[in-house]
């Protein structure tokens, strides 16, 4: 279930936030069923919440959290579900921070374990924020750009996309779908829908 919630302190948990870097080494088939889920109408606003159950099984595995501090606008990824990591890149902002980025694919750009960085935290994975104008971010007044995720269904990895609307200042910002690989392990190319037979994609 999706719900639209208010929630003005989120950012301050941002200065605070760490991210963890994981590398898994497993064997991939690159066969698969494709489940899509169309958010329609596509859901997006200002200090909202979009909960994201990416095989629609009533647990909530990311948030998207669009947020305000000091005036500036702040959007980004929680993980919620165990195993639930976001595509990304770290980046050491100062002397004492490292903050993580979400990474923005195009369609058809391959999501699997070769990905070396995989981000998790509760605190925020960064899509666009102050930082746009710092160039740190890959979200900065995109449209249809794919954010990799993961997550896990009975202890097996599963990958997966969302794919999302950001204007440059991150005030305006819409998830219009989302989909994953039912087959554990397998990879999946951003935007991809349908079923398919193995086709030689590189993992």
């Amino acid at each position: 279930m999706k719900r639209n919630k208010n929630k003005k302190d989120f950012a301050k948990k941002i200065l605070n936030y760490g991210t963890i870097a994981t590398v898994m080494g497993v064997t991939i088939d690159a066969s698969g069923q494709i489940e899509y889920t169309d958010v329609n109408p596509d859901f997006g606003g200002s200090e909202v919440i979009y909960e994201l159950d990416l095989n629609n099984d009533n647990q909530v595995d990311f948030t998207v959290v669009h947020t305000i501090s000091s005036g500036e606008n702040v959007l980004y990824f929680d993980t919620k579900s165990p195993g639930a990591e976001v595509m990304g890149e770290v980046y050491k902002i100062s002397e004492k921070d490292d903050y993580g980025f979400a990474l923005g694919l195009d369609n058809g750009d391959v999501i699997s374990y070769r990905q070396k960085t995989w981000l998790k935290g509760t605190d925020g994975i960064l899509l666009n924020s102050a930082s746009c104008y710092s160039g740190f971010s890959n979200w900065c007044g995109v449209e249809d750009k794919y954010v990799g995720l993961r997550f896990k269904i009975d202890g097996n990895v599963h990958y997966g996309w969302a794919r999302l609307d950001v204007s440059l200042s991150g005030a305006k910002w819409v998830i219009k779908d989302y989909a994953y690989n039912t087959e554990p392990n397998a990879s999946i190319r951003a935007g991809e829908k349908e079923e398919r037979a193995i086709d030689g994609i590189e993992d």
